[in-house]
């Protein structure tokens, strides 16, 4: 977490400084970090303890009253059962264990032991949540030994300050529902867990949350498929690929495409977004289910082994959907990811392409192309000399600015930032003439 704030406000920092040059940004790619609560499913959104339960001193959440006598009543005994929880070591299977969530590696489960029922009755002992891959992941989700604790860590930029890790009494509606419904015998009816969940958050650190937060709100950054699509359910960008949770559409949206206030107007929302054999409204979570499984065409690997299944070349092409600003829903065989597109509206069409190949950034960033050979790339070179350059491409120009490369015309571009090219500093290519 240290480490990926540093990268984080590296990055921040970075576009600063390209804004300030005068160059507008888009950040794109897998942030890892669930921004709204409706980018995860409703199940996994937390919730605060004090407030849902209603003790002293919080503020309650704005409920139903039946549904806030009944989280009040439960209250006391969903936090005996917190206190009460263990971890239970599991030893992982043999290699030729088969049979659903079959595991060669070793886990850790969250127990809660029931008390007797009546004085001859035995210990009743209730596994709670997922397998967890070590002792500090299950202690971590399920808060034990905190005791309502802020998690926080020292900050990576000032050792005096610390960083917001996770918030004491936040637990998934799911965690307390499995609490209620499996350790305490009661009943949570789906429609009073989806009215809770209205009021629950990303799981995400809150560090990570504040990070992003700080792109929108303070630098006018533009989060395009939330501004597009803001009333969509369940559009996620990836999902657990070993317990199948694409066929579930359990997933996340953790990948982004991120632009600069000034790109915003020219966002272009396209296409609706794919809905997969679904006839309905794109926005439903049915059209995300069959989105995402190209229709159920998908299906999930077998948990007795055999791998990936494979489909059909024309459930493969059903990925190949018009042009939107959202998602594109890629073969589960192609990554855990899949991907997302944006679409720009361009004010000037007649723009040529960007010189980029002799470029000092250009350059910077393709070492490569300083070797002239295999060999010479895998080859100690004698001390103090440097490898040979490559020979100049005949399509090559030197290296110029682009207003330099097309006159008066670019500049114009430049400084009014007509089109997009422009914008990213292209130059516009002559027109020819005929002779």
């Amino acid at each position: 977490m240290l480490f990926k704030m540093q990268f984080l406000r590296a990055l921040r920092r970075a576009m600063q400084q390209r804004r300030a040059e005068g160059r507008p940004v888009i950040l794109a790619g897998d942030l890892n970090i669930k921004r709204r609560a409706e980018d995860i499913p409703w199940r996994s959104r937390t919730i605060d303890f004090r407030r849902a339960f209603s003790e002293p001193g919080a503020v309650p959440y704005d409920l139903s009253p039946a549904l806030q006598a009944k989280l009040a009543a439960l209250g006391p005994d969903v936090r005996r059962v917190l206190g009460s929880l263990r971890i239970v070591h599991v030893p992982g299977k043999s290699s030729g264990a088969t049979g659903q969530y079959a595991r060669k590696e070793d886990s850790f489960r969250v127990t809660y032991t029931k008390p007797p029922t009546n004085s001859v009755g035995s210990d009743a002992k209730v596994t709670l949540g997922r397998a967890y891959e070590s002792e500090e992941g299950a202690m971590m989700d399920w808060q034990i030994g905190r005791n309502g604790a802020d998690h926080v860590a020292e900050d990576p930029d000032n050792e005096k300050a610390t960083i917001l890790v996770w918030r004491g009494d936040n637990f998934a509606v799911s965690q307390l529902a499995e609490v209620v419904i499996k350790a305490l015998g009661q009943s949570f009816p789906d429609a009073e867990l989806r009215e809770l969940a209205q009021h629950g958050t990303s799981y995400s650190a809150p560090c990570l949350l504040q990070w992003i937060d700080a792109l929108t709100e303070e630098d006018g950054m533009v989060d395009t498929f939330s501004a597009v699509h803001p009333n969509a359910v369940d559009r996620f960008t990836c999902w657990e690929q070993y317990t199948n949770r694409r066929y579930e559409n359990d997933g996340m949206r953790i990948d982004y495409i991120i632009v600069d206030a000034c790109l915003a107007p020219r966002i272009v929302a396209g296409a609706p977004l794919p809905t997969g054999s679904y006839v309905g409204h794109p926005d439903a979570p049915e059209a995300a289910l069959s989105a995402c499984t190209a229709g159920g065409r998908w299906k999930p690997a077998p948990f007795e082994g055999g791998g990936m299944q494979d489909a059909a070349m024309v459930v493969y092409d059903s990925q190949f959907t018009p042009w939107c600003t959202g998602i594109r829903y890629m073969p589960p065989k192609y990554s855990d990811h899949t991907a997302v597109t944006l679409l720009l509206r361009d004010d000037q069409s007649d723009v040529g392409g960007l010189v980029m190949k002799n470029d000092t950034a250009t350059r910077f960033a393709c070492p490569q192309k300083a070797h002239r050979s295999l060999q010479e790339m895998w080859t100690s070179l004698p001390k103090g000399s440097k490898p040979t350059p490559p020979p100049p491409a005949a399509a090559q120009q030197p290296e110029q600015p682009a207003e330099e490369a097309g006159g008066s015309q670019a500049k114009k571009q430049r400084k009014g930032q007509q089109s997009l090219a422009a914008m990213f500093g292209a130059a516009p290519t002559k027109a020819k003439t005929s002779k």
